[in-house]
């Protein structure tokens, strides 16, 4: 349980919504979210937010965490039109939604210096000391633009909080990737899968990492978990299919996975991946 007086993400009173297959999406989410699987609690969020437009708590939540979803193109035009759906359904939030709700609202109104932000991050973590949601979005935002050592006082802050946050180790993993600490990021998701062991973005992690490391068996392995748990989702397939290639799999075994990974892909993306495969064709 969660340090004394203090209440984990999916401790809260539920938010207001019309749709209870919605709050549902939205419960399934957060827990989703503790236990380190991010690409369910978008899916659940965004869901929710189909089923119930005005659903303003899941509109926050999803402004809130797209900033770190920066390889997705669309990233801001996304963060933005959950914001002003948010605001216009800002009367349903609760006070520590508000709260949530100004953040992303600072994080972008100047995406141009960096200062707005930092400071847009200090305060949320400022504000909210005891909840280890708003330290691990602090985090996140301070990720990039902040020394890793306060990024990572932050993170322990919130794990010292929420002992169960698994979504607070995957949150680590990506500070150790982006220092190059390979060693560092295997321990985490390593960690993070102690916690949560259907924590398939730690997994996701750890199969990238003995990827890195030349251990084709231990990929494959990670990566036919990850399928297991996002059947859906394309990343557990490329790294099958890389497991299996670098461990020379038959050219019909790697067709399959290739076909069952695209297919996995929407139909927006797939000119993209098909350019990304032309350029990798043409490099000797």
């Amino acid at each position: 349980a969660p340090s004394s007086g203090v209440r984990a993400l999916t401790e809260w009173p539920p938010p207001k919504t019309s749709s209870p297959e919605a709050a549902a999406l939205y419960a399934e989410g957060l827990q989703a979210f503790r236990d380190g699987s991010m690409l369910l609690f978008h899916n659940d969020l965004d869901r929710a937010v189909a089923l119930d437009p005005h659903f303003a708590a899941a509109h926050v939540r999803l402004a809130t965490v797209t900033p770190f979803r920066s390889f997705h193109t669309q990233a801001p035009e996304k963060a933005h039109q959950h914001i002003t759906a948010a605001t216009q359904a800002r009367a349903s939030l609760d006070a520590r939604d508000q709260r949530f709700l100004a953040f992303a609202e600072a994080w972008y109104r100047d995406t141009t210096t960096v200062e707005p932000r930092l400071r847009a991050a200090r305060d949320l973590a400022e504000a909210l000391p005891d909840d280890p949601e708003a330290q691990y979005y602090a985090a996140n935002a301070l990720l990039g633009i902040a020394p890793d050592t306060e990024v990572l006082g932050v993170l322990d802050r919130a794990v010292k909080l929420d002992p169960k946050f698994a979504g607070v180790e995957f949150a680590r993993a990506v500070v150790a990737a982006s220092t190059g600490d390979a060693d560092g990021e295997l321990a985490a998701a390593d960690h993070c899968l102690a916690i949560a062991p259907n924590a398939a973005s730690c997994l996701r992690r750890r199969a990238s990492v003995h990827g890195i490391q030349g251990k084709c068996r231990e990929m494959e392995q990670d990566a036919r978990q990850v399928i297991g748990m996002e059947p859906n989702g394309p990343t557990g397939y490329g790294f099958l299919w890389t497991a299996l290639a670098a461990s020379g799999a038959p050219t019909e075994s790697l067709r399959q996975v290739a076909s069952k990974g695209e297919a996995t892909v929407p139909e927006t993306d797939r000119p993209r991946l098909a350019d990304q495969d032309a350029t990798r064709a043409s490099v000797p």
